[in-house]
């Protein structure tokens, strides 16, 4: 059986861990204007395939989870959740995602649907019974 040394590990180890070591590396950017929502993730470390996407309650939640198995040093998982809270007027049906193959940048965007305020509603009676 053959045994990785420390300094082995750590440079096969290096693209795990470079964006957690780089505190300049942006890892998501929100930005939320009275006319669009929209979120900006560098996924540089998982294909298209590895992510999912969805609305729960008013979030929208992001994974993505990478399996790796190497002869030399066995298997390894990394995996990430983001979690980003939906603002009010931004309906979950209107979210388009997109991921960019050449830099790997994934991002959620829907229109934010402004409220026309209501001066005079009338509400219809529905009879019910004989």
């Amino acid at each position: 059986m053959a045994f990785m040394t420390a300094s082995q590990l750590s440079q096969h180890y290096q693209s795990v861990l470079k964006p957690a070591n780089k505190p300049e590396c942006e890892i998501s950017q929100v930005t939320s204007t009275a006319e669009k929502y929209e979120v900006k993730l560098s996924i540089n470390q998982f294909e298209p395939e590895e992510l999912c996407v969805k609305v729960v309650d008013r979030y929208v939640n992001v994974e993505g989870r990478h399996d790796e198995k190497n002869e030399k040093i066995g298997f390894f998982t990394r995996q990430f959740t983001r979690r980003y809270f939906l603002p009010e007027g931004v309906q979950p049906e209107t979210i388009r995602c997109t991921y960019n193959v050449d830099n790997s940048l994934l991002t959620i965007s829907a229109p934010v649907v402004k409220k026309v305020p209501v001066k005079e509603l009338t509400i219809p009676i529905i009879i019910v019974g004989n």
